[in-house]
């Protein structure tokens, strides 16, 4: 008999609890409802929070932001895919960008090509004033690397939206990279410059000569430097300026691209008698990959340009 009042007490005692919780329930459930949704909510924001913070840690570790985590996997231009080759090339752009994210100018410069550093910056200073200064400016950017054509990569730098919390597409820089093989090692040409090829062909006219030296291509331009020896008993201008397609080169297919001549001043244009000198003329010719300069001309050369009498014209063209 004991033994059932104690198991009777114990169920009455249960009972009991489970009013006392209902009516609690009853009184305050809006209050749980809120509290619990609360902790939910911390729960979630502490876990958020926590991801973002290791994102950032790494971004800091590696010192780069890239968009294209992955690397590129084809040509922007015509949808064919990199070659072993191309992404073995690839780490050196990575490379590039890491030393400029971390402020080693020393060690991006050292990237540059022979021909880059000759044409464009022929010293570290050169190379921060006109390139570091100008698209990192001492902080961490995000960059995005796309494959251009062949060994030609695009870039696009931003400002970090992880460290300023905005992303935009403003002040987006641009530019054209080229990764070319320097004594079995890779190197860049960058700020558009695709490089240089060495050319010495020359043409004759009337005690004129005219030598192509070399060539550096861009991808919106193209330079041609020549050495012109006038051996004659006049000075000569090599153009007057007069029309725009009389100094120009010349692809494959005949198609002109004439020459900056507003950039060129008459006194460059002019050359002594009797006087060697040397000369670099800038063209409207893009790049393209499958465009061949195979012509030089000069159509409008003044042979007679210190004389007070009828102009005399010549003309020099040099074959590629």
């Amino acid at each position: 008999a004991f033994r059932r009042r104690s198991v009777s007490g114990g169920k009455e005692g249960m009972r009991l609890i489970m009013k006392k919780l209902i009516r609690y329930w009853n009184q305050n459930r809006l209050k749980i409802i809120i509290m619990l949704i609360i902790i939910v909510f911390i729960i979630i924001l502490i876990k958020t929070t926590n991801n973002m913070l290791k994102n950032r840690d790494e971004v800091i570790t590696n010192n780069i932001v890239t968009t294209n985590t992955s690397g590129p996997t084809e040509s922007v231009l015509t949808g064919d895919g990199l070659t072993e080759e191309q992404n073995e090339m690839v780490p050196i752009i990575d490379m590039f960008i890491e030393y400029c994210n971390q402020q080693k100018i020393d060690k991006a410069y050292e990237l540059l090509s022979k021909e880059c550093k000759e044409e464009l910056y022929p010293n570290m200073q050169d190379f921060k004033l006109s390139y570091y200064d100008r698209v990192f400016g001492g902080k961490t950017k995000n960059v995005n690397i796309e494959n251009w054509i062949k060994d030609i990569y695009r870039i696009e730098v931003n400002e970090n939206f992880l460290s300023t919390g905005i992303y935009t597409n403003e002040n987006t820089i641009q530019d054209y990279i080229e990764i070319t093989n320097e004594d079995e090692e890779y190197k860049l040409n960058i700020n558009g410059y695709i490089g240089r090829e060495e050319i010495n062909k020359t043409a004759n006219y009337e005690n004129i000569e005219i030598t192509a030296i070399r060539s550096d291509t861009y991808m919106d331009f193209q330079t041609y430097t020549y050495k012109i020896v006038n051996n004659s008993n006049n000075n000569i201008l090599l153009d007057d300026k007069m029309y725009n397609d009389t100094m120009c080169i010349e692809d494959q297919n005949g198609i002109k691209y004439s020459a900056y001549t507003h950039e060129i001043s008459e006194a460059e244009l002019m050359v002594s008698q009797k006087q060697t000198k040397e000369i670099t003329i800038k063209y409207y010719k893009k790049y393209g990959s499958t465009k061949y300069i195979s012509k030089i001309n000069f159509f409008r050369i003044i042979l007679n340009y210190n004389i007070n009498e009828s102009k005399k014209y010549g003309t020099i063209q040099i074959e590629l």
